[in-house]
């Protein structure tokens, strides 16, 4: 035998071994379903019958109730158990047996019960053709059966016949395995939640969504940049270079001779808007990023924005440890553009700032609330801007801005990220 051919019918046999294997698994699953729906529907008569008998009885009814519930908790686990080993369906639900786990486990007793039943009958049929295979072939005992077909005439012995029909039954059988374990996944992701693969599917499509968000806020933030540094910075420094061109030129014709501003006018008003370009440039600078947050913290950096404030801007900081620097500069960020946005935008007088963290949940919220005209607008571009920087890190964020106000700007952040190298 050639090494290619060999190579060919190993990987074949490994694939067939595969196969297998894995439809063994999910037989097993199924056979494993159908004992469950016997025990939900034990679990289903003994609880009615209980729940009839101890209904005069609210204490006893209460007491019912709770071994009722835990019961069908134990179920579901079992359910749970049941699809992770054998039918490579990863489900966690976080609830117990009320609501669709209840749906769940009362849909599974007909669902596992007919399949038991189609079980057994292809177990039988399959021990049966195969039996009686193996005892013409051994015994030599047996009837020929004539087959006549369109063109077709045979005489096979029935112990060749049989073993035709046992592999036919065998393959129909996998088929419907196959078939059937692909609709108790489908219940189970219904009605039970999803399963792990369905959830890193949902997760991939979210880092692709927020991934193209922190892109798009990026571009925006380096405009808004591009847009300050013109309107601002490039104007002045467009008429520091004319006022300063023109004390040169006066001071090139004698001082202050020949009528027209004085040359120390002139040199003054530039070292006017020299000062005034200095103060631009340190406050886009500051908009970029505050230099404050890395050497002293977030309390500090949001202190410092209070200070600057056209309006009062009070502050209240009740965390225990410094968060991660990419989530502390994220909470700086909601906070700088939601008091912007009280001051420009809702005519507010008071802003209100509150950091808070959970320990037992980890994580950490921000709540910014103005008393300001309310109406704000969750689709504007700062607004949408703060929603996706907080999606980037995995948090959640939420406005509450009726008309006529207050409004209330909430971030949430999960605390239990590494630390930033």
């Amino acid at each position: 035998m050639r090494p290619g051919s060999s190579a060919g019918t190993r990987q074949a046999l490994a694939i067939l071994r595969g196969l297998v294997s894995r439809v063994g698994g999910q037989f097993l699953g199924l056979v494993l379903g159908s004992v469950f729906a016997w025990a939900t529907l034990g679990w289903v008569m003994v609880s009615g019958v209980a729940v009839v008998l101890t209904s005069p009885l609210p204490s006893v009814a209460r007491r019912t109730r709770s071994w009722w519930s835990l019961g069908g908790d134990v179920l579901i686990a079992g359910e749970q158990w049941r699809l992770s080993r054998w039918l490579d369906c990863d489900i966690q639900r976080p609830g117990g047996v009320e609501g669709s786990g209840l749906a769940y486990l009362l849909l599974r007793i007909p669902i596992g019960l007919t399949t038991g039943y189609l079980i057994f009958n292809a177990v039988f049929m399959i021990g049966l053709l195969f039996g009686g295979a193996l005892w013409a072939g051994t015994a030599g005992d047996g009837t020929p059966i004539e087959i006549s077909l369109p063109g077709v005439d045979m005489t096979p012995a029935p112990w060749t016949l049989g073993a035709f029909l046992g592999a036919f039954v065998i393959a129909m059988a996998m088929v419907g395995t196959v078939l059937m374990a692909a609709g108790d996944r489908a219940l189970a992701r219904r009605l039970l939640g999803p399963d792990l693969r369905d959830r890193l599917e949902r997760r991939i499509s979210e880092l692709t969504e927020s991934r193209a968000a922190v892109v798009s806020a990026v571009d925006e933030e380096r405009r808004r940049i591009e847009r300050d540094l013109h309107d601002g910075v490039q104007q002045r420094t467009v008429a520091l270079a004319i006022l300063l061109g023109r004390a040169v030129r006066r001071g090139g014709q004698g001082g202050g001779q020949g009528g027209g501003w004085d040359g120390e006018d002139l040199l003054q008003q530039a070292h006017d808007q020299s000062l005034h370009l200095v103060d631009e440039l340190r406050d886009v600078a500051w908009r970029v990023y505050p230099r404050t947050l890395d050497e002293l913290g977030l309390s500090a950096s949001l202190a410092t924005i209070a200070e600057n404030s056209a309006i009062p801007v009070t502050v209240r900081d009740a965390l225990t440890r410094r968060p991660a620097a990419t989530t502390e500069t994220a909470v700086y960020f909601v906070a700088r553009e939601a008091i912007t946005n009280a001051v420009k935008h809702a005519n507010a007088t008071e802003v209100t700032v509150d950091l808070a963290e959970d320990p037992t949940a980890d994580t950490l919220e921000i709540h910014i609330h103005d008393d300001g005209e309310g109406g704000a607008d969750p689709n504007g571009s700062g607004l949408q801007g703060l929603r996706q920087r907080v999606a980037a890190l995995d948090g959640t964020f939420a406005l509450h801005s009726p008309p006529g106000g207050p409004t209330t700007v909430t971030a949430r952040f999960s605390t239990d990220r590494a630390p930033d190298a």
